[in-house]
């Protein structure tokens, strides 16, 4: 059986290699537009990343983010220096993921970018993954030849490191395919992009914030009326979320302040008490 393609495809690796050496073996290179880079070995710093590979010895290295010593929000990418001829609905991309070790975990996407830079999302989920190796399976698509992009975003606290290992293709990713889209099958909690091939997670729809690169996952979105509460679902526990998708801490709910910036953290509030509190009555 020829597994050639499983590690000479580009971006295709197991990173059992010494730690200068990575990303010439594997063919991935650090990007130049993010705020800090990747790094690899057999164990994190912090008890919340993996403390030994996917390997079945756990003997081997894994491409992993240290977030301890970075920022909310900032992001690490890592690009496949060689690109994947333009096909749709053929490719599969293959790897194994950890996030584990906080209730504020960040995100970790999956872009494919063509000649022009645009990135086009494949795939990205956010949580805590439970402290296990998590395997994931899915198809790459673009219109032209492209490059994988594997980009990690820092959660709320320092325990939000990200890593991946055993990463490999399919063989179908080496070879050109049909082009004319293919009807895409998105998981029962993801939503479908209209246009652009993409499934992302349901909670991103109608957050205010596009993800899909045709921005359907904004349109026809249930307009918000004056008077009542935005949506919920960004926010850690606790707290409210505000039309501007600030989080405020919940006890501020119904306090008689105006917190939020139109006051929505005011609104419905006789509904609200009494959701809380139940039909409680003081006796005359």
């Amino acid at each position: 059986m020829d597994c050639d393609h499983i590690f000479g495809s580009p971006g295709a690796c197991n990173f059992n290699m010494e730690g200068g050496s990575w990303e010439q073996s594997c063919q991935l290179s650090q990007d130049t537009d993010d705020d800090f880079d990747w790094r690899i070995s057999h164990k994190t710093e912090t008890e919340g990343g993996p403390q030994s590979d996917h390997s079945p010895d756990g003997e081997g290295n894994f491409l992993y983010i240290h977030s301890a010593t970075q920022r909310e929000g900032d992001v690490a990418k890592v690009t496949t220096t060689n690109p994947f001829p333009a096909s749709i609905g053929l490719c599969h991309l293959r790897f194994w993921f950890f996030m584990y070790g906080s209730t504020r975990m960040g995100t970790l996407k999956v872009y494919t970018s063509g000649t022009s830079g645009t990135p086009l999302l494949m795939w990205a989920t956010t949580g805590n993954h439970g402290n296990q190796w998590t395997y994931a399976n899915i198809i790459l698509s673009n219109t032209v030849d492209f490059r994988v992009t594997f980009q990690a975003e820092v959660g709320g606290d320092m325990w939000t490191d990200i890593a991946l290992d055993d990463i490999s293709y399919t063989a179908e990713c080496m070879v050109a395919g049909p082009v004319t889209p293919q009807p895409l099958t998105c998981d029962a909690e993801q939503f479908q992009c209209a246009y652009s091939f993409q499934c992302i997670p349901k909670s991103w729809w109608c957050d205010g914030l596009p993800d899909c690169a045709d921005q359907s996952d904004e349109e026809h979105c249930p307009t918000a009326l004056p008077g009542t509460v935005p949506p919920q679902g960004r926010c850690p526990a606790k707290n409210f979320q505000c039309s501007d998708h600030s989080c405020l801490p919940s006890i501020v709910r119904c306090d008689g302040v105006f917190d939020c910036p139109d006051g929505e953290d005011e609104h419905s509030c006789r509904k609200f008490m009494d959701r809380l509190f139940g039909n409680l009555h003081c006796s005359s």
